[in-house]
């Protein structure tokens, strides 16, 4: 395989996965392994000239394409890891034209998204796997946990007298299972066990914008707190997706694709198209429901987990007009949007719109 994509959303693991990886093969390979961190460069010309530049071929030339680049390389056994390629998915021909020119060569990039180039094999990266956090859970079962293990590690750093006993365990693993077993939100819960012990911080966590902060300064700011991986993921997004994300959000439960086309005034073929490119960067994820196949929940960064939707929903319809926000205030026995909205509004009309099951509305009282 020329071509492996790590993906997912931010502060899943996708980096350090990467250089698990590279540890553990870079000797198959007869010149090694070279990490390429990208995530600063926001223009994809770029790309090829920091390549060259982290293997220290091609000093001193002013114009580095792929046939100068494929030269220096020559027959070079390597494995190249490219760190973080969302922001500048439009080098991704040039890699493929790379990796044609260089038989030898092999990639192994993260990003939030597939490059769609020929030969590419997507390898989705997932959050840590939960404890059980019933009653009968045992201790030793708990310490077996990845998500456990990960926010002991993280804590004892933090605090070398921390260890994980009888009387804090089921606290740990009720904050991994709130935080969905996302390592950038536990690792950033784990820093704040020397001043607050598990069973507070578990009850702080009902604001989690508020208390995921306080990463290494040495992170890029996007990994120094959930809402940096939730800025970073969003800007991303072409103002078109922004818009789409931002009435999406008022669903705090998800909604069907019909309730998506009808909430912002489009035909359900352009919701579709709309909701499969916010799918394919991972901001959303299908969650089938009920046999409602076309049911959306968001995703990015921590939308999974219980609260936090409602948390960045709220902030989000808080950019909408004031009139269409009040038409998203469910009536006492309806979840759906009601009533129609007057005066100014960044939302397209749609006359006759169906009845639709939009699932439950956030933002209420907003």
């Amino acid at each position: 395989m020329p071509l492996v994509t790590l993906t997912g959303p931010g502060g899943v693991g996708k980096t350090r996965l990467a250089l698990h990886v590279a540890g553990k093969i870079s000797s198959e390979f007869a010149d090694g392994a070279a990490f390429v961190p990208l995530a600063a460069i926001r223009d994809f010309t770029r790309v090829l000239p920091t390549i060259a530049a982290r293997l220290g071929i091609l000093e001193g030339t002013t114009e580095i394409d792929v046939k100068r680049l494929a030269m220096a390389l020559g027959k070079r056994e390597l494995l190249l890891v490219l760190d973080n390629l969302e922001q500048v998915l439009d080098v991704a021909p040039l890699l493929a034209d790379l990796l044609l020119a260089c038989p030898a060569l092999t990639m192994l990039a993260t990003s939030r998204t597939t490059l769609q180039v020929s030969g590419e094999h997507d390898f989705p990266v997932l959050p840590l796997a939960l404890p059980t956090t019933n009653s009968a859970a045992r201790l030793e079962d708990l310490e077996r946990s990845p998500a456990v293990i990960l926010f002991s590690h993280r804590a004892r750093a933090a605090t070398p007298d921390f260890a994980l006993n009888a009387a804090n365990a089921m606290d740990v693993a009720a904050i991994c299972t709130r935080l969905d077993g996302l390592p950038l939100a536990i690792e950033l819960a784990a820093v704040r066990v020397p001043i607050l012990p598990p069973r507070e911080l578990l009850a702080q966590l009902v604001n989690r914008l508020g208390v995921l902060t306080g990463g290494a300064i040495d992170h890029p700011l996007r990994l120094r707190s959930l809402r940096g991986a939730i800025d970073w993921s969003y800007e991303l997004l072409p103002p078109r997706e922004q818009w789409l994300l931002r009435h999406l959000a008022i669903f705090e439960d998800g909604c069907t694709l019909e309730a998506a086309a009808a909430i912002c005034g489009s035909s359900d073929l352009e919701a579709l198209d709309g909701v499969g490119r916010l799918t394919a960067v991972s901001v959303l994820s299908q969650m089938p429901e009920l046999g409602q196949l076309n049911r959306i929940a968001a995703d990015d960064f921590g939308w999974q987990i219980p609260g936090l939707r409602q948390e960045l929903a709220t902030e989000l319809i808080r950019t909408l007009p004031k009139q269409w926000r009040a038409r998203l205030v469910p009536a006492p026995d309806t979840a759906k949007p009601t009533g129609t909205a007057t005066g100014t509004s960044d939302v397209p009309s749609r006359d006759n719109s169906p009845e639709v099951d939009t699932g439950t509305v956030a933002g209420e009282g907003v």
